[in-house]
């Protein structure tokens, strides 16, 4: 059972990021050696903080654990998967990772964020104990650059986890799309008889880089003072130029979270009072880190104390009522 919960545990996720890659000058072909492909893709690698191109990063996978007893007696499986707790497992994210801006400082590295770092293939290699396969070398029908990477990663007992890097760049040399495939069917020996039973994993991760065009040139709010009662909610609304800006994302952060909150959903920036007093809202771009504030008055507002009136008068309407019958 030790050894299931370390495999399913353990991190396979090797992933770094790039910022922007350029085409090296020397040729390289599909017949060229694997050895000649990976040193060529690696001579595409730039210095990320020279270039701001990238802004997002979308991560889209999906992660599959699936046990097969068949090989065990009834009881040896049921009592098996007792032990282990077993039940097969399936999982699938579909996530932005915004490269500039991101809201949690904590997250920066030399001023960008930590999804930011140049991809090494050998370094990967090196760092992961991989055991390096081989690759090759394409060129799709919209003329990209198609280079796969195949590595092994040695694991006890003698079992093996295979992992195919597939990394696609277009004519100017722009990471478009970065693949990771991770199988592995790890072979274990249940707890009655010590049979084999074999556990397959099979992670699939798609990375899309997407490009900023037109930067964004400024960012204010459609109120730059906000009144919202305690436990109420109130929005506002960022007004991005130009108004073609590739990326107009914004977040916002509340310089006091005991007085109030904010969040950001499909544009809109919502702000929830917790308790009287004020604070200020900041809001930024992902692109460019551009400012804007709104003040935040937490307190009593006029519909407060209009509901409270009436619910007085009621109670004291209600209580006379009372007395006279």
């Amino acid at each position: 059972m030790r050894k299931i919960s370390k495999v399913l545990a353990i991190l396979l996720c090797v992933v770094v990021f790039t910022s922007v890659f350029t085409i090296a000058s020397s040729a390289i072909s599909s017949s060229s050696s694997a050895r000649d492909i990976l040193r060529y893709y690696e001579q595409c690698n730039i210095d990320t903080s020279a270039k701001e191109d990238v802004i997002k990063v979308r991560a889209q996978g999906t992660e599959s654990i699936t046990g097969d007893f068949s090989g065990l007696t009834s009881a040896d499986r049921q009592f098996t998967m007792d032990m282990l707790e077993w039940e097969d497992s399936y999982d699938e994210w579909d996530e932005d990772h915004f490269v500039y801006g991101d809201a949690y400082p904590e997250h920066y590295v030399n001023g960008r964020s930590m999804f930011v770092d140049v991809f090494s293939v050998n370094r990967d290699i090196k760092r992961d104990g991989l055991t390096y396969k081989g690759a090759k070398y394409s060129v799709d029908k919209n003329g990209n650059e198609v280079m796969t990477f195949d590595a092994v990663l040695p694991f006890e007992s003698g079992n093996m986890i295979y992992l195919t890097y597939t990394v696609t760049l277009d004519a100017n040399g722009y990471i478009q799309t970065y693949k990771l495939r991770q199988y592995s069917d790890l072979r274990y020996e249940s707890f009655l008889n010590n049979d084999t039973f074999t556990v397959t994993k099979i992670i699939d991760e798609t990375f899309t880089f997407e490009y900023k065009e037109i930067d964004v040139e400024s960012v204010r709010l459609s109120r730059s003072k906000v009144t919202v009662g305690v436990g109420k909610e109130s929005s506002v609304r960022p007004v991005i130029t130009p108004n073609n800006a590739t990326f107009k994302d914004v977040y916002a952060i509340s310089d006091d979270r005991d007085i109030a909150t904010c969040y950001v959903d499909n544009g809109k920036i919502y702000i929830e009072g917790i308790r009287e007093g004020s604070t200020t809202i900041e809001v930024y771009t992902y692109d460019g880190d551009l400012l804007a504030e709104c003040e935040v008055v937490v307190g009593r507002t006029f519909m407060d104390s209009f509901g409270e009136f009436f619910i007085s008068l009621f109670d004291l309407l209600f209580g006379f009522l009372n007395a006279l019958l």
